[in-house]
């Protein structure tokens, strides 16, 4: 994620030194409220993406959550690579809402895999979590929950899951990355809702849950742009510091004539993609927030979307 709009703050930052890290504070309670954030994140942090995606099966057959895993051939961009997706499907029922996040991390130059934790094993644990949640309930729908392979190779996991879907029968799809530290919700990869029902389903959770969301007309690529292309009403969700999230807007919407300070730019786009996106950056109660996020999306999308 964020490749494109990295290069373009990198640009205007000059050079200058990266912005500091979020100084958002944690009270003991919410410490204590995720406690389990930093094992089951750490679990994911692995020297290559075979193992990574072997941590989340363990991860989730210790859970007692079935899944299937989805096999797709390996193409020049993976250098013949096969990729595989995890599917969890929950209940049944006549469409599917689909919740997404992609396992792998980036490779660097060397070959040598970034810890990925930011970008993006706790958006996975934060899905897994969600699973859990919503095995629970009666959904009118068929709820997905598919973690995407080779996603960091160009978005090949979800284009390929998509290839072997009916699509007509997917009602609307929730994609997750870059949601490891922050307390405000962006969102944005809207232009397949053309009803705005998605738009308006992640509208009334910020309201309920009164946190601050900001909406971006142009969004940082990542899976959701295999579902728009598709045809599929989709959202991407991530979290930053409410500071970096305006920054990040005026960067994505405005570029050159962001108004912003030479050498302001939010820390996400010095920290995704490097050695720094390790444990160090994550921020248990981000985790927390996007599992509720996902659930909250969820339930209000099985309601909104249910036959009348």
């Amino acid at each position: 994620m964020l490749k494109a709009a990295a290069v373009l703050a990198l640009a205007l930052a000059a050079a200058a030194p990266a912005a500091a890290q979020s100084n958002a504070a944690q009270s003991e309670a919410a410490q204590s409220d995720a406690a389990w954030v930093r094992p089951e994140v750490q679990r994911l942090v692995q020297p290559s993406n075979a193992k990574r995606l072997e941590a989340l099966r363990r991860l989730l057959d210790e859970k007692g959550v079935r899944y299937e895993i989805h096999e797709f051939p390996g193409s020049e961009e993976s250098r013949g690579v096969p990729g595989h997706n995890l599917v969890i499907t929950l209940g049944d029922g006549p469409k599917d809402i689909v919740l997404g996040a992609h396992y792998d991390a980036e490779a660097l130059d060397s070959g040598q895999l970034v810890e990925g934790v930011v970008d993006n094993a706790a958006s996975v644990v934060a899905l897994v979590r969600a699973a859990e949640s919503l095995a629970g309930r009666d959904n009118q729908h068929r709820i997905r929950i598919v973690f995407f392979d080779q996603e960091e190779l160009g978005l090949l996991g979800s284009e390929a899951w998509l290839k072997s879907q009916d699509r007509s029968r997917i009602a609307a799809a929730v994609n997750f990355d870059v949601v490891g530290y922050g307390d405000t919700v962006i969102y944005g990869g809207l232009k397949s809702d053309t009803a705005g029902v998605v738009r308006e389903a992640v509208q009334t959770v910020c309201a309920r849950k009164a946190i601050d969301c900001i909406r971006f007309q142009s969004y940082p690529p990542s899976d959701d742009r295999s579902f728009a292309a598709a045809g599929v009403p989709v959202v991407s969700i991530g979290l930053q510091p409410a500071a970096d999230a305006h920054q990040m807007w005026l960067l994505m919407h405005k570029g050159p004539h962001s108004g912003l300070a030479q050498g302001v730019t939010p820390r996400v786009f010095s920290l995704i993609h490097t050695p720094a996106d390790n444990m160090g950056a994550l921020e248990p109660s981000a985790v927390v927030l996007a599992w509720e996020m996902a659930v909250d999306v969820v339930i209000e999308l099985d309601e909104k979307l249910a036959p009348r």
